[in-house]
């Protein structure tokens, strides 16, 4: 027998007892989570975690959602499309993990981005075009990728206010 038991109202709201919540289950994964005073998870640490691919629809609807680290995590372009409706994002990190160009489209809706951190990534002048567009954007990281200085230098024509930091 299922120890999850659904509850219904008359006005069609759920409730679970025994059902696991969204902070729960990044929490399982290994996730150090910030809140803010109405109890809505606002940072999401899951550079010291066991979170792959999958595990990241447990972000999907976070939608007040600042800061997230996924910093040297086995993140490939598939998981990106779980990022792609979190567009309060204002810090990504992405260093070290597996990603290349074809994730990258998954980004351009993160307009609030002002922090992208994409070193030691698979990333080519390709997938600039899809930062083309974020132009919130502060600080971009891109050390120790294929990134050219032409592709820099094009980026950083369709975003003047952004500090790019491409080091072999």
């Amino acid at each position: 027998m299922n120890s999850n038991i659904l509850l219904l109202t008359a006005v069609g709201v759920m409730f679970c007892s025994g059902c696991k919540t969204q902070q729960q289950k990044l929490e399982e994964l290994g996730a150090v989570i910030t809140v803010n005073e109405q109890s809505e998870i606002v940072e999401v640490f899951l550079d010291d975690s066991k979170i792959k691919d999958a595990g990241l629809m447990h972000l999907e609807g976070l939608n007040n959602l600042k800061t997230l680290n996924l910093s040297d995590r086995r993140i490939t372009d598939a998981g990106l499309v779980h990022l792609e409706g979190l567009t309060s994002l204002e810090s990504l990190n992405l260093d070290g993990t597996r990603i290349a160009d074809a994730g990258l489209v998954h980004l351009d809706r993160l307009t609030n981005l002002q922090w992208l951190y994409l070193s030691r990534t698979k990333i080519t002048d390709a997938g600039l075009v899809h930062l083309e567009g974020l132009n919130n954007l502060q600080i971009l990281m891109l050390s120790d990728t294929k990134i050219t200085d032409t592709g820099v230098a094009k980026l950083k024509r369709c975003l003047p206010n952004c500090t790019i930091a491409a080091f072999p």
